[in-house]
């Protein structure tokens, strides 16, 4: 992997972000995706290690993607590191340790009907040190209508047994709802009046 397609894929990501007017993500993940090209950047003595470290990566995203288009979401949370945090922009709080998480992913079992939805990956870049941002889409299969898309970010770590598990994941669907035209002149009066 070359630092000149993960800064491209910084590119495209942050327009990604400002096209669809996702205003309150655009600086969260613009804040992680700057550290993901710094960390990138850096001069690693061993192209080896770079090259070895974003493929298991990878690899264990893909593999997290494949047990979700299979509708295997309880079987998700054998990746995750026991102290993981998942965040989902969806939800008003943070997902904290293997409980929480075991719990999310059986309560989206439960909800998303098997063979119905097509879960798809539509970029992914990896970085050394296991981190992986990935563009996704959640289509039906009868129609290819998109539910959701957005960016998920992905941090892990090898425990003691070699194995990679996720310790923090950011998942950012994008809003079906755009209200910043609507929500953008308040924010300038609220200004002007505090």
């Amino acid at each position: 992997m070359t630092n000149a397609f993960i800064s491209t894929g910084f590119d495209v990501t942050r327009h990604i972000l400002q096209q669809n007017r996702a205003p309150f993500s655009i600086s969260y993940f613009e804040r992680h995706l700057n550290w993901f090209v710094q960390q990138s950047n850096r001069r690693v003595q061993s192209t080896a290690l770079i090259d070895n470290s974003s493929i298991k990566a990878r690899e264990q995203v893909e593999y997290f993607w494949q047990l979700s288009q299979q509708g295997q979401f309880k079987k998700t949370a054998q990746l995750f590191a026991n102290d993981a945090v998942l965040h989902d922009a969806l939800y008003p709080s943070s997902f904290h340790g293997i409980d929480a998480i075991e719990t999310h992913m059986s309560n989206m079992e439960k909800a998303f009907p098997v063979g119905k939805l097509r879960f798809i990956l539509e970029d992914i870049m990896a970085s050394a040190e296991y981190k992986v941002c990935v563009r996704w889409r959640v289509e039906t299969v009868r129609t290819g209508f998109v539910l959701s898309s957005g960016i998920s970010w992905y941090s892990m770590k090898q425990i003691d047994d070699g194995q990679l598990r996720f310790v923090e994941v950011f998942d950012v669907p994008e809003p079906k709802f755009k209200i910043a035209p609507l929500v953008l002149p308040l924010l300038g009066l609220l200004a002007s009046v505090l």
